[in-house]
């Protein structure tokens, strides 16, 4: 089973300089659910590419594991572009929440 998981590029709230992304956990726990049952995960964004972090909560264990592990960390940085992915299939979507 293919999973992908989208990110948000965005990484200030319209015009404005205030910041946004998404949240470490909403990303970390499903993939990390995912991976472990066998499922092929994909991560993706709009412009691909490193993606803003929000609410990083290093205290989770989870998201521990994800700071503590540069290749772990490889994976929110260098998403695939959206665009690229236009021919795949993929059997769920999950998109990560900000």
């Amino acid at each position: 089973m293919r999973v992908l998981i989208v990110l948000t590029s965005q990484k200030t709230i319209g015009n404005t300089k205030k910041e946004t992304g998404f949240h470490f956990s909403e990303f970390t726990h499903p993939y990390e659910f995912f991976v472990s049952h066998g499922y092929e995960v994909t991560v993706a964004s709009p412009r691909g590419g490193e993606c803003p972090i929000t609410s990083p909560h290093p205290e989770d264990k989870i998201n521990a594991i994800f700071y503590k592990n540069s290749d772990k960390m490889k994976i929110v940085k260098e998403t695939v572009k959206l665009d690229d992915l236009l021919d795949q299939h993929f059997n769920a979507v999950y998109i990560v929440g900000g």
